[in-house]
C-alpha cells in the first residue's frame, strides 16, 4: 500500500467520525425539543381544574390551575406511574367548579386497556381523586431514562344550572400521558 493511501483513509475516518457526532448531537438536540414540545402540551400537574359553567352561557375547559390564577389548558396532562423519588407523583385529582359533578372517571379504550388509576374518592359533587397504577405505562427501552403512554378517557360531567333548567349532562374525552419511571 502506497503512503498516498493512508492519509485518505485517515480523512475518511475523521469525516465518518465527525459525521457520527454530528448525527447522534442532532438526536440530542431532537430529543430535548421534543420533550419540551410534550411538557408544553401536556403539564405534569398533580390536580386538573374542570372549569364547567351552564349559567348564561355553557362553557367548558381543563387547565392546571383554579379560576384567578395563571393557568395552561391541561386537555392532555401527564403523570408518574412511579419513579426514583417517592411521593404523590402518581396522585391526580380532578377538581369541578361549584355546582359540577363528576360522575365518571373511565377509559374510552377496551376493556384489555383499561384507565389506569385507582380511584380514592369518588363522591357527588366533591374532587374524584385517583392514583395512577404502578403497572401504568411501558418500560423504557435499554439506554432511555423513561417513555410516555397516553391514555384517552372519558370524563362524564352533570352542570346544575340556576334557576328551573334541567341539568346538563356531559361526556368528554381529554388524555393522560403516563411516564415511565
Amino acid at each position: 500500500m502506497s503512503r498516498a493511501g493512508v492519509p485518505r483513509a485517515v480523512v475518511a475516518l475523521v469525516a465518518v467520525a465527525s459525521l457520527a457526532s454530528l448525527v447522534s448531537c442532532k438526536k440530542t438536540v431532537s430529543l430535548t425539543a421534543d420533550q419540551a414540545l410534550v411538557e408544553t402540551l401536556a403539564p405534569d400537574v398533580p390536580k386538573v381544574y374542570i372549569n364547567f359553567s351552564c349559567d348564561t352561557d355553557t362553557t367548558l375547559g381543563f387547565f392546571d390551575a383554579p379560576n384567578g390564577q395563571p393557568k395552561n389548558a391541561a386537555w392532555a396532562f401527564m403523570r408518574h406511574a412511579t419513579g426514583p423519588n417517592p411521593g404523590p407523583k402518581n396522585q391526580i385529582e380532578w377538581v369541578a367548579s361549584p355546582g359540577v359533578t363528576i360522575i365518571s372517571v373511565a377509559s374510552k379504550a377496551s376493556p384489555a386497556d383499561p384507565f389506569p388509576i385507582d380511584p380514592i374518592t369518588a363522591l357527588p359533587g366533591a374532587s374524584f381523586k385517583a392514583k395512577v397504577k404502578s403497572t401504568a405505562g411501558e418500560d423504557p427501552d435499554p439506554g432511555q431514562d423513561h417513555k410516555d403512554k397516553g391514555y384517552s378517557y372519558a370524563i362524564g360531567l352533570t352542570c346544575d344550572p340556576p334557576g328551573p333548567r334541567p341539568p346538563i349532562h356531559v361526556v368528554i374525552d381529554p388524555e393522560m400521558i403516563v411516564r415511565r419511571p
